[in-house]
């Protein structure tokens, strides 16, 4: 049961990365180690996303942002992407809604794409999520 929680946080964090517009210097693509870290750091978030608390924690928050700050590059984008394909497939009980509303409630300046296991990592682009189709 707790790979199936920390697998749905997953769906959070790689849509909470992508906040930047600027392109910087690649980093190495997230992989299964990177997957592990973003689920670390958005574990706080899953009672909210899933409608469990009417906001998010303060935990959620400071993990959700430290993460934005981090995944900056298109690949990274990609993988991460890639990584809550992986991780949602099976995955019940997230709200799309309430998935959007924590960069507004926690004050993270980004716009989220639909988050599904099924979304098209293809379409992310470099720039802010407002641009990924």
């Amino acid at each position: 049961m707790r790979t199936v929680s920390m697998a749905a946080l997953v769906v959070i964090a790689a849509a909470l990365a992508w906040t930047s517009s600027a392109e910087p210097a690649p980093a190495p693509a997230p992989g299964e180690e990177a997957c592990g870290k973003v689920v670390q750091d958005i574990m706080p978030c899953l009672h909210f996303v899933k409608g469990e608390e009417k906001e998010p924690s303060k935990e959620c928050c400071s993990g959700t942002k430290k993460l934005s700050e981090e995944v900056k590059t298109t690949e990274q984008k990609r993988e991460a992407c890639k990584c809550i394909v992986r991780a949602t497939k099976g995955i019940s009980g997230i709200k799309n809604e309430l998935v959007a509303e924590v960069p507004k409630k926690c004050d993270i300046k980004t716009t989220l794409p639909p988050i599904t296991a099924d979304f098209d990592c293809s379409k992310i682009q470099s720039t802010i999520f407002r641009g990924y189709y």
